[in-house]
């Protein structure tokens, strides 16, 4: 039988863990040139950015029916449909909101990356956490070392893509998942499950590939 909770690993911990991969990854976050895709993903996050703004001047019922006019949010929600982003919105809306709470003490390009640098830092806690409830602290920090310094998954951490929001949503769903099977009273992981999986489809059509494993 697979161990639940069989180690004790407490929670600050796991902050630890969680604030150290931030300390190796933000020094770095703007060292990257800018890449293909971001130029993209910047110009979606820029318009739907206006038609948050145009929020604040919604004083009539009138005011709001024109924010949600079909034709004013094909305009400011360049998403999910052929064109310059075919994505869903979920990730440019994390990096929109990265933008806006670094965006005073970051350059813009950095400032929109700290949005995967957060997944990737929480993708990392999460793991180690569940391991080491699990296995031990060696497992989870084994685990928490090899996934971070790994490359390929370091460098895209500090790019602004759509790859790490879903790297850490499939796992969080995968994680519920197996939670859901194997604890007792488990009925609130296994709605989590779907929770996450709809956002992992809101985050990337790619998400189907979470279901394979599954």
């Amino acid at each position: 039988r697979i161990p639940v909770e069989g180690h004790r690993w407490p929670l600050a911990a796991t902050i630890a863990v969680f604030l150290s991969a931030l300390v190796t990854l933000v020094p770095t976050t703007g060292d990257f040139g800018v890449t293909w895709d971001e130029p993209a993903y910047r110009y979606s996050q820029v318009i739907s950015a206006q038609w948050w703004r145009q929020w604040t001047a919604v004083r009539s019922w009138g005011d709001v029916q024109a924010q949600l006019d079909p034709d004013a949010l094909l305009y400011y929600w360049p998403y999910a449909r052929f064109g310059i982003n075919f994505h869903p919105p979920l990730a440019g809306q994390l990096s929109l909101a990265a933008s806006a709470t670094t965006g005073m003490v970051l350059k813009d390009y950095p400032s929109r990356r700290m949005a995967s640098v957060i997944e990737f830092a929480l993708t990392v806690a999460i793991g180690c956490h569940f391991l080491s409830r699990r296995y031990g602290s060696l497992v989870g920090l084994t685990m928490a070392g090899a996934l971070l310094f790994m490359p390929r998954l370091y460098g895209q951490a500090h790019l602004l893509d759509t790859d790490i929001p879903g790297l850490c949503l499939w796992a969080c769903t995968a994680l519920a998942f197996w939670k859901g099977l194997n604890e007792p009273g488990a009925r609130r992981w296994r709605v989590l499950v779907g929770v996450l999986l709809g956002l992992a489809f809101l985050e990337k059509m790619a998400a189907v590939g979470v279901l394979l494993p599954i």
